[in-house]
């Protein structure tokens, strides 16, 4: 069990160097958040604003909203241990680029290919958005990933050259 100390009523901070949550402080942090104004109580890990990576245990009380926000060159990542939560991805000007229901992606079958100076997710799953209407994307179709020429180069090299199979280990979106 990890140290915790209060920061206030929404804000607790670890105090030792790896966090370990147990359910009883899991329970207390549900609590918090239900008695807060703005449904959320969190337990970060990381111990300076100023860090590059921050990484936090956020609890949301059921029907809690998180406004949309953009995180300038600090990627975002959501892990859902208990409940649902619907995850939608804005572009730049405000429009869905798009949404999932957290919990409801799989890289279990999923690999990726070199595809013409390109590389491409396949097998991975992300369900349908339940109230999209018309315009659903196909939850297993090929997705391009995001790398770097140097990336691209590198990964290329380590297939043609010591056989090996490009697979997908986590899922990050753009946005």
């Amino acid at each position: 069990m990890t140290r915790i100390k209060r920061i206030n009523d929404e804000v607790f901070v670890a105090e030792d160097p790896i966090v370990q949550v147990d359910r009883s402080q899991l329970e207390t942090l549900k609590a918090q958040a239900a008695r807060n104004p703005r449904q959320r109580a969190r337990i970060c890990a990381h111990k300076d604003v100023q860090d590059r990576l921050h990484e936090m245990l956020i609890v949301l009380a059921r029907g809690a909203y998180v406004r949309p926000h953009k995180h300038l060159h600090k990627p975002e990542s959501f892990h859902v241990i208990e409940g649902t939560a619907t995850v939608i991805f804005f572009d730049d000007d405000g429009n869905v680029e798009e949404i999932i229901r957290a919990g409801k992606a799989q890289l279990s079958d999923a690999h990726a290919r070199l595809e013409k100076g390109e590389v491409w997710l396949h097998g991975a799953y992300i369900e349908e958005y339940s109230h999209g209407g018309l315009s659903q994307h196909a939850p297993r179709r090929p997705r391009k990933l995001l790398l770097k020429a140097s990336e691209i180069r590198k990964l290329s090299q380590a297939v043609e050259t010591g056989g090996r199979l490009l697979v997908a280990l986590r899922l990050y979106f753009k946005g």
